[in-house]
């Protein structure tokens, strides 16, 4: 990967991060606020479903990481080994969108 690609992935990574703590400290101040409510036992019984909730989403979100991690580095893999491969792939694909793109504007007029 050149530094401009890598620079891009690591900030999108880091903006990913963010997004993903942010969600996760409104939910956790959410459950305190729940918990030091006198709402009952409706507000207790509720606070436990959305940590089982956010326990669940944390195990989901790890998965989905890693999934995508192995999908990277096969993808980087495989271009660094048929880089001209990649190329015409790429070219084609633009290609075939480019004539999408131009039969779908001429259906238009």
């Amino acid at each position: 990967m050149s530094n401009r690609t890598t620079t891009t992935h690591h900030s999108r990574q880091a903006d990913s991060a963010d997004h993903s703590h942010d969600l996760h400290a409104e939910a956790e101040a959410l459950l305190e606020r729940l918990g030091k409510s006198n709402g009952g036992e409706e507000a207790k019984v509720l606070a436990a479903k959305v940590q089982d909730a956010l326990e669940a989403g944390k195990e989901k979100a790890v998965k989905i990481r890693e999934y995508l991690k192995a999908g990277v580095h096969s993808t980087e893999a495989t271009i660094k080994e048929r880089p001209w491969t990649s190329v015409g792939v790429a070219a084609a694909a633009g290609v075939g969108i480019g004539l999408l793109i131009g039969l779908l504007s001429r259906r238009g007029d």
